[in-house]
């Protein structure tokens, strides 16, 4: 009967030097390498009244960007020939108010946000 001998185990003397760690240093720091830093919207604090009307716009208006999105990617409707009638249709269900009163919310709370 021939003995077979048995493979030495991997001597990890602790957890940074193990070969996983070692893999997943080097793909976080060529993830880090190619990071492009966000800039984050700030967050905007409407009273409950303010809330009911960006609400209120914004529900119609964005059902109406989704369609239209889907649209404009399914080539229903041409980018070019369309565009400015999608805009148009945009202001009309609200965007211009919707971007005002968001913006008046904004100057009103900046200070408290630490803008």
């Amino acid at each position: 009967m021939t003995k077979t001998k048995e493979p030495k185990p991997m001597k990890v003397r602790n957890k940074k030097d193990s070969l996983l760690n070692h893999v997943k240093k080097e793909w976080n720091e060529r993830i880090d390498a190619n990071k492009e830093k966000a800039t984050l919207m700030p967050p905007v604090l409407a009273d409950e009244m303010e809330k009911e009307e960006l609400n209120l716009i914004k529900v119609s208006l964005m059902d109406y960007v989704n369609t239209a999105a889907l649209e404009f990617i399914s080539g229903k409707r041409d980018l070019d020939a369309d565009w400015d009638a999608y805009v148009k249709d945009c202001e009309g269900k609200g965007s211009q108010e919707y971007t005002e009163l968001t913006n008046e919310i904004f100057e009103k709370t900046k200070d408290t946000l630490g803008y």
